[in-house]
């Protein structure tokens, strides 16, 4: 079996044996995949000083009988001032929690990859105001990615375009519902009132980059709802709550 050449972010690491490290990697042409670092807890390592998270890293792999194992890796792009804030390390691993929640093995998914490495630039570069509003889209666009996009045009219940007035998101029906439709007891873990403003950034995140979504300009109760938003439909889907989430 010949040896493969790939880029790769790091979403999690365990120890593994004496030495090594098991890495879950997320490749732009290989999906998340399964490697192995030999001897990296070693303190003259050097393999382990590349094998870092929250870099981009440039990896040589040999396929093994059981795992792939890492012979090569040389960092390509160290998001420094990320891992230098406590509140950046949070936001980071929460997004790697989700991805690797998300995603399957060996799955090739670019657009996944970009959008990792898009959020790290964005932490990176220090805009802490917006940082949480860009968790919200992340999640968001990684739903999307995969196809999950709710309804957000139509009433599910009556099929009547929405109008911007008092609606409700459903998380459990995946999409809004208009206020002639909802009933009077609302299950509040799958049912909330929506604002026609978050409405509008969800349509606009499904059809546009990160970055344009960061552009948009919102008052803080906004944020809060989408906050709220993202939180109930992410729980509802993974049908659990990331264990990062409480960090941040």
């Amino acid at each position: 079996m010949v040896p493969y050449k790939t880029q790769g972010i790091i979403l999690n690491r365990y120890d593994f044996q004496d030495a090594d490290k098991l890495f879950t990697v997320l490749t732009p042409d290989k999906g998340k995949i399964k490697v192995v670092g030999r001897g990296v807890k070693k303190s003259k390592s050097k393999l382990g000083a590349h094998l870092e998270p929250f870099s981009v890293v440039d990896l040589m792999i040999a396929p093994g009988r059981r795992m792939d194992i890492v012979t090569a890796a040389v960092s390509r792009r160290n998001f420094v001032n990320l891992k230098s804030a406590i509140h950046k390390i949070q936001y980071g691993w929460y997004c790697c929690e989700l991805l690797d929640n998300l995603l399957k093995l060996e799955r090739p998914d670019k657009d996944m990859f970009d959008l990792l490495e898009s959020a790290f630039r964005f932490l990176d570069d220090g805009d802490d105001e917006q940082s949480v509003f860009m968790l919200n889209v992340f999640v968001w666009k990684a739903l999307f990615f995969l196809g999950y996009t709710p309804e957000l045009y139509h009433c599910l219940s009556c099929g009547r375009p929405l109008k911007p007035a008092q609606n409700f998101f459903h998380s459990l029906k995946g999409g809004v519902v208009c206020g002639f439709c909802i009933q009077d007891k609302l299950d509040k873990t799958i049912i909330m009132p929506v604002m026609p403003h978050s409405i509008k950034i969800l349509r606009f995140a499904a059809n546009n980059s990160l970055e344009r979504v960061l552009r948009i300009n919102f008052q803080q109760e906004v944020l809060y709802e989408f906050t709220c938003l993202t939180d109930m439909f992410l729980e509802q889907y993974l049908d659990k709550k990331l264990n990062t989430r409480c960090y941040l």
